[in-house]
């Protein structure tokens, strides 16, 4: 099974435990209530904010809503710096090049550039890609966790 349709699994298994209905969550994460339907009925995931917000919400982690861990601990994360600056500062780290990562992840350029220059945000599939290839945690990859 592909990592990311785990996910509505995961978020109607936590809304099942914790006893929350779609409305009372729509209200919680202020976002749409069709949002929150289209993600149970596994049509759509949430943006890489809506997915923070559903991880602190029920302190969990990015990567268990996702499927890249079968383990959910209750953790407080950090607030998320944006992830143009955080993604700069992590590929710095990292000693590698932007070319390099697009070349070896198939994520494209242009891509890249829209989120280095904050135009946009990654989408899911993208972060479980660049997690999977630097061997991290999305939550570390985003910086809600050191």
């Amino acid at each position: 099974m592909e990592k990311t349709t785990i996910f509505y699994e995961r978020l109607k298994d936590i809304m099942f435990e914790k006893n929350i209905s779609v409305d009372f969550l729509a209200n919680e994460l202020s976002v749409d209530i069709s949002s929150i339907y289209k993600w149970l009925r596994n049509t759509e995931l949430p943006s890489m904010n809506n997915l923070i917000k559903i991880a602190d919400y029920f302190s969990c982690s990015i990567d268990y809503l996702l499927g890249r861990s079968s383990i959910s601990i209750s953790v407080k994360y950090k607030k998320c710096p944006p992830f143009n600056i955080h993604i700069q500062t992590f590929i710095k780290k990292q000693n590698i090049t932007e070319y390099r990562i697009c070349k070896d992840t198939k994520i494209s350029r242009a891509n890249f550039y829209t989120w280095k220059t904050a135009k946009h945000i990654p989408l899911p599939d993208s972060l479980i890609r660049l997690a999977d290839y630097f061997d991290c945690s999305i939550d570390y990859l985003i910086g809600r966790e050191d």
